[in-house]
């Protein structure tokens, strides 16, 4: 081993898991758990915290956060504002660090969105799939294509400029 070599991480990139859907879709491999008890929402979010609390005064630096799941976009303004206190409080972020939420499109609304863009998200992936009914209903998805259209409007609206969209190839009958 030499000692001249030293491991530098001047930023980090954070994922945080959020485990909530509306229904396990038909492909999904994820840890999720469909309509969890309010009880067992709080748990998760208070376990949660305490993890990003146990990070204080490392002096880490984030240039990439990415609230990923499941669907984040279930959480309410109010918990989504909690959890990112201490991310705040936790971490160092600058005004150039990425901040992803992941969403289903049946899951957006205005006042989410600009809930998640006034606590610093500045881009959206949209777990989209597909715009054909029957591979949606295939894959088990929630969301139909207008519901994709009006949500990617809803992003825009909101003002977050940077939006992906996951599409997905080889679905069968496809």
């Amino acid at each position: 081993q030499r000692s001249d070599l030293k491991m530098t991480t001047d930023k980090i990139g954070l994922y945080v898991h959020i485990p909530l859907c509306v229904k396990k879709c038909n492909y999904c491999d994820f840890c999720s758990y469909p309509s969890a008890s309010a009880e067992w929402r709080n748990n998760y979010i208070d376990t949660l915290i305490a993890e990003i609390d146990s990070y204080k005064g490392r002096g880490l630096s984030v240039d990439t956060l990415f609230f990923g799941g499941g669907t984040p976009s279930l959480l309410s303004p109010c918990e989504f504002d909690k959890i990112c206190d201490h991310i705040n409080s936790a971490f160092s972020l600058s005004p150039e660090t990425e901040f992803t939420i992941e969403a289903n499109p049946k899951t957006l609304s205005r006042q989410n969105l600009l809930a998640y863009k006034s606590c610093g998200v500045n881009r959206v992936s949209m777990g989209i799939q597909s715009v054909h009914e029957n591979e949606l209903k295939f894959l088990g998805r929630i969301h139909n294509r207008e519901d994709a259209i009006e949500s990617y409007g809803l992003i825009r609206i909101a003002g977050i400029d940077n939006v992906n969209i996951d599409l997905m190839c080889g679905i069968p009958g496809q």
